[in-house]
């Protein structure tokens, strides 16, 4: 018996693919599959935040910085933003949404250095400041700046992915 509804292909038809630097993730075979793309989510946000131990890494990051320059970050936030609010993509979108509150200052001017992949300061510190600033906005950033204080946590505990 065929369970299928034609709705999920109507859905998929539409659905607008993620542009992913070849290079980072090589084995991505834009299958739209979720766990496909939260292994995307991670990898791009720990190349970005330098968490990778391989040697390979400074030229797979110099790839990916040099994808975000010519397509842009957009496609990349719109992929962690599906990702766990307490994760390392799910810190680098609500990071993000900090810095587009307030594009001026020392958070906003650290998170473009994180984004840029440049970023060598201590990023739980980071979460920890954008959070102050998210709880001061007001009523509306509570929950986005209680998931990063939840992140900068997590980065300390040393699982933080």
């Amino acid at each position: 018996m065929n369970t299928h509804s034609g709705r999920e292909d109507e859905v998929r038809q539409f659905h607008k693919p993620v542009r992913r630097p070849s290079d980072v993730l090589e084995e991505f075979d834009g299958s739209g599959d979720p766990a496909d793309e939260s292994s995307t989510a991670h990898d791009t946000a720990a190349v970005l935040v330098h968490l990778v131990g391989d040697k390979a890494v400074p030229a797979v990051r110099t790839r990916l910085v040099e994808y975000i320059a010519a397509e842009g970050i957009e496609d990349l936030l719109e992929l962690w933003s599906r990702a766990a609010a307490v994760s390392l993509p799910g810190s680098l979108w609500r990071l993000r949404q900090i810095e587009r509150k307030l594009p001026e200052g020392p958070v906003a001017e650290e998170v473009r250095s994180v984004l840029a992949g440049e970023y060598e300061g201590d990023f739980g510190d980071l979460c920890t400041r954008a959070a102050i600033i998210g709880r001061r906005l007001g009523p509306r950033w509570d929950q986005l700046a209680a998931e990063l204080e939840g992140c900068a946590r997590s980065w300390y505990a040393g699982t933080l992915w």
